[in-house]
């Protein structure tokens, strides 16, 4: 098996794990989609959901994809990092969002932005 199935798999093995404790600490700390009018659910939803996709996303891609990183190597490479801030800067948004709410505009403004840098620092996706 390659390293980018093993990657995958691990990443899929994470998340299965991680996405069911952010929800349970989502309902601890009391950070849920509470119901209302204009909503169809009629119980409250935990959220940090996006908390569990960052963390099945970076830790192995950090570990496996970038072996530099744990022969404590200062150089990663420059796609490798915007990547990474990318899913950082859209992680601590959806976090910023989960907790406070701050609505669809600054939402869509913040991820216009974020977007921006990744892609103006010269990030590319070289798809087969």
């Amino acid at each position: 098996m390659g390293t980018h199935a093993v990657v995958f798999f691990v990443a899929l093995a994470l998340g299965l794990v991680v996405t069911p404790l952010c929800g349970v600490l989502a309902a601890r700390l009391g950070i849920l989609d509470v119901p209302n009018a204009r909503k169809v659910r009629t119980r409250p939803t935990p959220l940090l959901g996006g908390l569990a996709v960052f963390i099945a996303f970076s830790l192995p891609t950090i570990l496996f994809l970038q072996p530099v990183i744990l022969f404590l190597q200062p150089v990663i490479p420059l796609q490798l990092t915007l990547l990474l801030f990318g899913a950082a800067a859209f992680g601590l948004i959806g976090l910023f969002d989960d907790v406070r709410n701050v609505g669809a505009p600054k939402f869509a403004l913040e991820s216009i932005a974020v977007v921006a840098i990744v892609v103006l620092g010269g990030f590319r996706a070289n798809l087969p």
